[in-house]
């Protein structure tokens, strides 16, 4: 399944760069009601 290609897009509220795990983690500990799903971007 591709995201770009599929409605679960929508179920994405952020995405963030593996390198700003912390503070996604600290995002989803402190404010849980404001995010639906996170994914994390990786780069090479």
């Amino acid at each position: 399944m591709t995201i770009g290609a599929h409605p679960a897009r929508a179920l994405i509220s952020h995405v963030m760069p593996v390198d700003r795990a912390a503070e996604a983690f600290d995002l989803l500990d402190k404010h849980p009601s404001e995010v639906l799903r996170l994914v994390f971007e990786f780069k090479e």
